[in-house]
C-alpha cells in the first residue's frame, strides 16, 4: 500500500513536471511570435505615419510653390506697356484705360485674383480690373474714389520693406485678412493675401504701386486636395489647420463637421488666436532661393508638435511677410 502511494506521488510529480515543461516550451515560441508581432506593428505604424507626413509635406510644398509664384506676379504685371501711357491713368473702364484691359486679362488668366490695383505715389487709383475671372462685371468702380496711401501694403512697398531672402527681393506680402474691397469686387467674404510691389518707369524710378489681392482659396484648394489623398487611404477623419506665427487660425478644415470635402470658412474662428506665439515661432530666413526669372517665396518650413495635436509630428509651413506682425503659418495634420 505504501509502495502504491509512493508510486502515485512520483507519477503526479512527473505529470506536473511534464506539464510545466510543455507550458514553458510552448510559451517560448509564443513569446517570440509576440515580439515579432509587436515589432511588425511598430514598423507598420511608422510606415503609415510616414505616409501621412509625406502627404502633408507635399501639401506644404505645393503651397510653397504657389505662393512663391505669386510673389513674382506682382513684379511682372507692372512691366506691361499700358502703364507707360499716363494719359489714360485714373480713367475707369476698359474702354478708356488700357491698363484695365491688361488687368482683366491677368484676372481671367490666373483665376484667383479678384482684385488688382495700380495707384500713384499719392495713393490715387490709376486703374483696377472691372471683370472677374469668368469675364463677368466686377463691382470695383468705387475704388476710384478712394485713396490708399495709408494702407500697410502701400506704405511698405513704397518704403522697400519687402520680404527678403536668398535671391529674393522686391515684394511686400501683407497679412492674411478680410478686405472690404475684395469682398465687394468678388461678392465673397474678402479673405485674401495682398502682394504689392513698386511700378517703375524706364529709368527705374518708382512711379506707383501695384497690388494683387489673391483669394485665400488658392491655399484652401491645395488643402482640399491633400484631404482627398487622406480620404482615399481611408482617413476620413483627417483634420487640417493652418496657423499663423502669432497663433491665429487661417484655415480649419474637418470634413467630419459637415461631411463635406469642401472647405467652408469659419469666420467665427478665422484670425482668432488659439496658440502661443512661442510655439509657432518661424525660422528667420526663407527656405528657398528665387529662380532667375522671378524672385519670390513666402514659405519656410519646419516640423513641430503643437499642444492638443495627437499626431506624433506635424508638418509646418510659414506664410512669411515683411512686417513685424506679419503672418507665418503652421500646417498641422490631425487625425482622430
Amino acid at each position: 500500500m505504501k509502495n502504491q502511494t509512493t508510486k502515485s506521488r512520483q507519477s503526479l510529480g512527473l505529470t506536473k513536471t511534464l506539464v510545466i515543461a510543455f507550458l514553458t516550451l510552448g510559451a517560448v515560441p509564443l513569446l517570440v511570435m509576440s515580439v515579432f508581432s509587436f515589432r511588425s506593428m511598430g514598423r507598420l505604424n511608422d510606415s503609415i505615419t510616414k505616409s501621412y507626413l509625406d502627404t502633408t509635406q507635399a501639401a506644404v510644398n505645393m503651397i510653397d510653390r504657389n505662393l512663391f509664384e505669386r510673389y513674382g506676379d506682382v513684379q511682372a504685371f507692372p512691366l506691361n506697356h499700358a502703364l507707360k501711357n499716363q494719359a489714360s491713368w485714373f480713367k475707369a473702364g476698359a474702354a478708356a484705360n488700357p491698363i484695365v484691359v491688361a488687368m482683366n486679362g491677368y484676372v481671367k488668366l490666373y483665376g484667383f485674383y479678384p482684385l488688382m490695383l495700380a495707384v500713384d505715389l499719392d495713393g490715387r487709383v490709376i486703374a483696377t480690373n472691372d471683370r472677374d475671372a469668368a469675364g463677368k462685371p466686377a463691382d470695383t468702380a468705387a475704388v476710384y474714389g478712394k485713396n490708399y496711401r495709408e494702407t500697410a501694403w502701400f506704405k511698405q512697398a513704397l518704403s522697400g520693406n519687402f520680404l527678403k531672402g536668398t535671391g529674393l527681393d522686391g515684394t511686400f506680402v501683407d497679412e492674411v485678412r478680410f478686405d472690404e474691397d475684395v469682398a465687394k469686387a468678388s461678392g465673397s467674404d474678402g479673405f485674401c493675401i495682398t502682394f504689392a510691389a513698386p511700378i517703375r518707369d524706364e529709368n527705374d524710378k518708382i512711379i506707383g504701386i501695384w497690388a494683387n489681392f489673391a483669394s485665400f482659396s488658392l491655399v484652401e484648394e491645395i488643402v482640399q486636395s491633400a484631404y482627398a489623398d487622406y480620404k482615399n487611404r481611408g482617413m476620413h477623419s483627417a483634420e487640417f489647420q493652418l496657423i499663423d506665427r502669432v497663433g491665429r487660425v487661417l484655415l480649419d478644415f474637418d470634413a467630419a463637421d459637415g461631411g463635406s470635402a469642401t472647405i467652408v470658412r469659419k469666420k467665427e474662428l478665422l484670425l482668432k488666436k488659439i496658440y502661443s506665439s512661442k510655439e509657432t515661432k518661424p525660422p528667420k530666413q526663407p527656405s528657398r532661393a528665387a529662380p532667375a526669372h522671378s524672385s519670390h517665396t513666402t514659405m519656410n518650413k519646419r516640423r513641430t508638435t503643437l499642444p492638443s495635436m495627437p499626431a506624433p509630428k506635424a508638418c509646418s509651413v510659414f506664410l512669411g511677410s515683411s512686417g513685424p506682425s506679419s503672418p507665418t503659418s503652421t500646417l498641422n495634420r490631425r487625425t482622430a
